[in-house]
């Protein structure tokens, strides 16, 4: 049995509305009702839906759920494995051109040393 039928025979057995369930949980009736519509609720709400129902927290999951929330924090773990190559690759890029302002310095530096290389046009600029 999937969650959101678990919660709603608990809930019927104990003769409470949705409301009712929504306000010992803290969340609006709307969010408890989509947890009957197969809509996995926050983690942090799993702990007092069991509390509530005088379940081990276990029950409230069958292996479809389960997966459901593997692949949840799959998606979430792909967009910060994403997001990380991003920033290390922003982070490459700009070392690279610091690198390339540092060799310009110097360039230019030297430049300035040896005058006599302006004439020559050798200063890459």
């Amino acid at each position: 049995m999937e969650l959101a039928d678990k919660l709603r025979t608990w809930r019927e057995k104990k003769r409470w509305s949705q409301l009712d369930v929504a306000l010992k949980v803290g969340v609006t009736q709307g969010t408890y009702g989509t947890w009957e519509y197969n809509v996995i609720p926050k983690s942090k709400h799993f702990k007092k839906l069991a509390e509530i129902y005088e379940v081990d927290i276990l029950e409230l999951f069958s292996e479809d759920d389960t997966k459901k929330i593997e692949n949840k924090y799959l998606d979430k773990e792909s967009l910060l494995n994403k997001l990380i190559q991003s920033l290390e690759d922003a982070n490459r890029t700009k070392d690279e051109l610091i690198s390339q302002l540092k060799d310009e310095l110097n360039t230019t530096k030297n430049t300035l040393k040896n005058p006599s290389s302006l004439n020559q046009g050798t200063n890459g600029i």
